[in-house]
């Protein structure tokens, strides 16, 4: 739901969730430190999940997850599908599923990273924010190019860094799709910037709404150049991987990470 670092938008979802009696549930995995109007993510909705693994802004470096919710009803339902579905009022088990259940625990030393984690987030989340706002402000006027928009009241942390390349701002709208996309991924490849690209290009389509001639191909990019050392883990933070030495430094106008006490 918190795609790519973005909160999605709460107030649009909350109306629609209460004027049919739903619940609201969160994804917020790819949106750690990231705020609406204020908010977290992870406590808008009526409930959330978020994973936790390598990759994410907050990371276990493993696998895991979190469940968050005001209800303590919604909590002893969720103990009871972590455990087997059993019900753990104290330390002692009964071996007795009282629903359907999982074994959904996480691993101590992943939850003990996580948790250690959470104190350098709001640090790590500023230092994506800058970066991503860098970023932006220099393809800022570039033909072709549109950097993501970030709607006022909303922070952003920049899990990935979605460009949208429009092939007529070129003057490149005649050339096939496939042929198009594989030249930039070509040339991003070139310059040495880590990037994420979808399976199928985007294809435009008579039928669809107004303006969808202009999605012909969607390129998610992700700029990881290396640190000049090692550096708290930080994957997907523009302009910073914060997990392998090396003697190639940043750009200087991009900030990295303090490396861990």
């Amino acid at each position: 739901m918190d795609l790519n670092g973005l909160p999605a938008d709460y107030d649009a979802l909350r109306r629609i969730a209460d004027r049919h009696g739903l619940p609201l549930i969160e994804d917020a995995a790819q949106a750690h430190g990231a705020t609406y109007r204020d908010r977290p993510v992870g406590a808008l909705g009526t409930m959330s999940g978020a994973s936790l693994n390598g990759s994410k802004t907050l990371s276990a470096l493993g696998e895991g997850g979190l469940f968050a919710t005001r209800n303590e009803e919604e909590y002893r339902l969720a103990r009871r599908v972590l455990m087997f579905g059993e019900e753990l009022p104290g330390q002692g088990r009964d071996y007795n599923a009282r629903i359907m259940g999982w074994n959904y625990r996480i691993d101590v030393l992943a939850a003990a990273f996580a948790r250690s984690q959470l104190t350098r987030l709001p640090e790590m989340s500023r230092i994506r924010r800058a970066n991503g706002a860098a970023l932006t402000a220099a393809l800022d006027g570039i033909p072709g190019i549109r950097p993501p928009v970030v709607p006022e009241g909303l922070t952003h942390v920049y899990f990935f860094y979605p460009l949208l390349v429009e092939p007529e701002g070129l003057g490149l709208e005649d050339v096939p799709v496939e042929a198009f996309r594989e030249a930039v991924e070509r040339a991003v490849r070139a310059e040495g910037a880590r990037h994420h690209a979808p399976a199928a290009p985007t294809r435009a389509r008579p039928d669809a709404v107004p303006g969808a001639a202009r999605l012909r191909t969607r390129l998610p990019l992700v700029l990881r150049p290396r640190p000049p050392r090692p550096c708290v883990p930080a994957r997907g933070v523009p302009g910073g991987r914060g997990d392998l030495p090396t003697p190639a430094g940043p750009r200087p106008e991009l900030q990295l990470p303090r490396p861990a006490e």
